[in-house]
C-alpha cells in the first residue's frame, strides 16, 4: 500500500514538474525563441518551409496573439511558394482547455501564391491507397469569428489571377447529425455584399471509399440565392463534377441598370446542370 501511495505522489510530482515547466517556458523563454518553436513544429506537420522576418512576437495574455511580417511558405515538394505582408493569428485559451478551438481574429495581408509546375513524385505501388479523413478537428469544434484576407495574387502556368479583398464572420466547421458528416458554415463579405454560406459532404467516408464525394452547399446573398448538389468523382486524374445548380431572384426589382427604373414583378427561378472536369 505504501509503494502505491509513493507511486502516486511520484507520478504527481513528475506532472506537476511537466506543467510548471511549460507554464515557465511560455512565460520565461523569449518571443523569437518560442516562435521558432512553433515554425519548426508546423513545418514537420505541414512538411514546407517556412520563412519569415525578425521580430515575430506572442502576447502572453488568455487570447495570445502571434504577428509575424514577411512571411514565406515553399512545398518541400517544389509544387507552389506562398508570400504574405504579414500574418496575424489569435486563439481564446479558455476555450482550448475546455476542447473549443476558438479563433477571435486571424488577418493575412497581402498575398502572393505562386502554383509550380513540378509534377507530385509518383507513389509506389499500393502507396496511392485513399486513407479514412481524420476527423479529430470536427472534435474541436473550430469557430472562426474574424477573417481578413487582403488582395491576394494567383501565378500559375504564365496566366496571373487577382483575388479581391475577403473577410469573414462566423466561420464553424463542426460534425453534422449524421456520422460522418461534416458541415461549414460561414458569413462572407466581397466588395460591399454579404454572402451566408453552408455546405456539407454527407457520408464522406463512404463516398471516398467508392472515390464518389457527394456534396450539398448553398448561397444566399441581398439579391439572390443559389445552391448546388451533386458529387466530385475522384477516380479520374482530373476529376468529374456532376451537380444541378439552382438560383433564385426573390426581387427582381434589385436588377434595375436603367436610368428609368422599370418594375419587374415577381421572383426569377433557373436550374441548370453542370458537369466536366474541375481544371476546366
Amino acid at each position: 500500500m505504501k509503494t502505491l501511495r509513493r507511486s502516486l505522489a511520484y507520478a504527481l510530482l513528475a506532472v506537476g514538474l511537466i506543467i510548471l515547466g511549460a507554464i515557465g517556458a511560455w512565460v520565461l523563454v523569449d518571443d523569437a525563441t518560442l516562435v521558432s518553436l512553433l515554425v519548426k513544429r508546423v513545418e514537420s506537420l505541414s512538411d514546407t518551409r517556412i520563412g519569415y522576418q525578425e521580430g515575430a512576437s506572442i502576447s502572453r495574455t488568455w487570447a495570445p496573439e502571434l504577428r509575424i511580417n514577411r512571411l514565406a511558405v515553399d512545398d518541400a515538394k517544389g509544387q507552389f511558394q506562398i508570400e504574405t505582408r504579414s500574418l496575424r493569428l489569435q486563439i481564446s485559451l479558455p476555450e482550448l482547455l475546455r476542447g473549443r478551438l476558438d479563433i477571435p481574429l486571424l488577418s493575412i495581408g497581402d498575398t502572393r501564391v505562386n502554383l509550380l509546375n513540378s509534377d507530385p513524385p509518383v507513389a509506389p505501388d499500393g502507396a496511392g491507397a485513399r486513407v479514412a479523413p481524420d476527423r479529430s478537428l470536427l472534435g474541436l469544434s473550430p469557430v472562426l469569428h474574424d477573417l481578413q484576407i487582403s488582395p491576394v495574387t494567383i501565378l500559375a502556368n504564365g496566366e496571373r489571377s487577382e483575388l479581391p479583398a475577403i473577410r469573414v464572420r462566423e466561420l464553424s466547421l463542426r460534425r453534422g447529425s449524421e456520422e460522418g458528416q461534416p458541415e461549414l458554415s460561414a458569413q462572407l463579405a466581397v466588395q460591399g455584399a454579404t454572402f451566408i454560406i453552408d455546405a456539407k459532404l454527407p457520408d464522406l467516408e463512404r463516398g471516398l471509399r467508392r472515390d464518389r464525394l457527394p456534396f450539398e452547399i448553398s448561397i444566399e446573398g441581398a439579391m439572390t440565392a443559389a445552391s448546388a448538389t451533386g458529387r466530385i468523382d475522384l477516380s479520374r486524374p482530373s476529376p468529374i463534377v456532376d451537380a444541378e445548380l439552382r438560383v433564385r431572384v426573390p426581387d427582381l426589382d434589385n436588377f434595375r441598370g436603367t436610368a428609368t427604373p422599370i418594375p419587374i414583378p415577381g421572383d426569377l427561378t433557373a436550374k441548370a446542370e453542370l458537369r466536366g472536369p474541375i481544371d476546366e
